[in-house]
């Protein structure tokens, strides 16, 4: 797996790991991950150069959301990589301002886990 494609998998594991279903708050919703606030979180070290890849697409399709944009790389991540077809779609509304940014050490699954959920579609399906 190429080092984008591990950054582009982290990435959207880290933020649908942050939905908490109590307050139906965090997960890939609102594209948070492009506010400097979410990018300071401990787990997301690395991630800022996967956003900046990402941007000059946001600019060539702006009618997508952030939240679409970093949801569907993810998932064409993890078949670029060999993962089996994730399931996808559309319409996702971003977050204006990065007061929908969720506590940092929210996510649900210790990130050392992941690469073992990266080798089968099965183990990675199970995860969510």
């Amino acid at each position: 797996m190429s080092v984008r494609c591990a950054l582009t998998t982290q990435a959207s594991l880290l933020c649908s790991g942050t939905y908490d279903k109590m307050s139906q708050t965090g997960g890939s919703g609102g594209g948070t991950i492009r506010f400097k606030e979410e990018l300071m979180h401990g787990g997301n070290a690395g991630l800022d150069k996967m956003v900046a890849k990402l941007e000059p697409i946001k600019q060539q399709f702006p009618d997508i959301s952030y939240a679409d944009l970093y949801t569907l790389a993810g998932v064409t991540a993890i078949e670029a990589a060999g993962g089996p077809k994730v399931p996808w779609r559309a319409g996702r509304v971003d977050a204006m301002d990065p007061s929908a940014v969720t506590p940092d050490g929210r996510c649900a699954r210790p990130l050392r886990s992941w690469p073992l959920a990266l080798s089968s579609g099965r183990l990675l399906l199970a995860a969510f």
